[in-house]
């Protein structure tokens, strides 16, 4: 499994990397792993539009999910990585977060030698 995260491009292995920290943190405020996608796309210096894309392509692949694709409750606050408070979901700035294949391909690398972990600071 961690040959498939060696074929992905640097930018999807960083998302990968960093919203694994944001979910490992024992920081009880960020400790939901999620990021809205504008924070993202500053993290990484991208449009909001490009990294939308990219993460959809990282959803599509099962890698990682958001809070309106999981189904959750569109009225709840949800917690950020990079936030002391919690978040309203806001359409027009999907929050994300690792998925369960994400975790175990993430897992995968670290465990090869190959991963670099990302900060979420």
């Amino acid at each position: 499994m961690s040959s498939e995260i060696n074929t992905m491009s640097e930018l999807h292995r960083n998302v990968l990397h960093l919203l694994m920290a944001g979910w490992q943190t024992m920081d009880q405020a960020k400790q939901a792993g999620i990021i809205p996608l504008r924070d993202l796309a500053e993290h990484f210096g991208l449009p909001p539009e490009e990294m939308r894309r990219e993460l959809a392509l990282l959803e599509a692949q099962g890698y990682v999910d958001n809070v309106h694709s999981m189904g959750m409750d569109q009225t709840q606050y949800y917690k950020g990585i990079e936030q002391e408070s919690v978040r309203r979901h806001d359409p027009d700035n999907p929050t994300y977060f690792i998925s369960e294949n994400g975790k175990r391909l993430v897992i995968a690398d670290t465990g090869s030698g190959d991963g670099t972990a990302t900060s979420p600071a």
